[in-house]
């Protein structure tokens, strides 16, 4: 007897996939090897232009730190010396000051009116609780300039005395008496605003900077750099004001004589 062969599902065929020629355009191999070429060359130029960029930012940086080190040496080396500049000052607006050129009186006009102002202490009588001496000299144009006798001492009539400030003199050698009821810190901006002269780093009554022509201040022998005001008037401080030319500056000293003024001698 024959055997059955069993029933088997029936084959699909399997469908031809039509496959376009290749066209003498297309990507071969010559033409995938040109497109890498250009991807290589594109890529190295976005890396050279990458490079240029960042040499750049640093030759840019190098250059600005070439400049702050070339500020920094012509400002004297240090950030101290540039805080130390001169920076700009002026006299407060008080009552009857003298702007004009010297010589410059007493200062009698508005004395009480300024001191108040300014908040210096004012006492009938010499208070002694806190006494120095300091000697103060001016030159304008190489020429010595008297500081009065009388500077903030108030009189009724010219003669009488009435009060006496905390910041005085009792002659003409410049030597001046800090003599308070009150241990505090007097400057040299006081001392001119009681005496009723405007002063700053860049006037003294009618003159003003210009040109070579500057205002000079010297503490104990040496330029102040600061603002002039601001020098405090502690024991024995000789302070030179001057207002001229490098010329003109007179021979300035480090100290001054304790026998000056008769009025605090031997120990002004």
């Amino acid at each position: 007897m024959a055997k059955k062969t069993p029933n088997r599902p029936a084959q699909r065929p399997v469908p031809k996939v039509a496959v376009a020629p290749a066209s003498p355009d297309g990507p071969n191999r010559k033409v995938r090897k040109e497109e890498a070429r250009r991807e290589r060359e594109a890529l190295q130029r976005k890396m050279a232009r990458r490079r240029y960029v960042r040499w750049g930012v640093v030759a840019v940086v190098v250059l600005a730190a070439a400049a702050v080190g070339t500020a920094f040496a012509l400002s004297g080396g240090s950030t101290k010396s540039a805080a130390n500049k001169p920076t700009p000052s002026a006299s407060p607006t008080l009552d009857n000051m003298q702007t004009g050129d010297a010589p410059w009186n007493a200062g009698q006009a508005g004395l009480l009116e300024r001191v108040k102002a300014i908040g210096v202490p004012v006492a009938a009588s010499e208070q002694l609780a806190f006494h120095h001496h300091d000697l103060v000299a001016i030159y304008v144009n190489g020429h010595k300039v008297t500081v009065p006798i009388g500077v903030g001492i108030g009189t009724n009539d010219g003669q009488t005395i009435s009060f006496y400030t905390s910041i005085h003199t009792h002659d003409t050698s410049g030597v001046v008496h800090i003599e308070s009821p009150v241990q505090r810190t007097f400057t040299l901006g006081n001392f001119f605003d009681v005496w009723g002269v405007t002063f700053s780093s860049t006037n003294i009554g009618g003159y003003a900077n210009s040109g070579n022509k500057q205002i000079r201040v010297y503490l104990n022998g040496k330029l102040f750099t600061g603002d002039p005001r601001s020098i405090a008037l502690t024991q024995h401080q000789y302070v030179v004001v001057t207002y001229g030319t490098k010329a003109e500056l007179p021979k300035i000293a480090a100290t001054y004589p304790g026998t000056i003024s008769t009025s605090c001698s031997p120990d002004c």
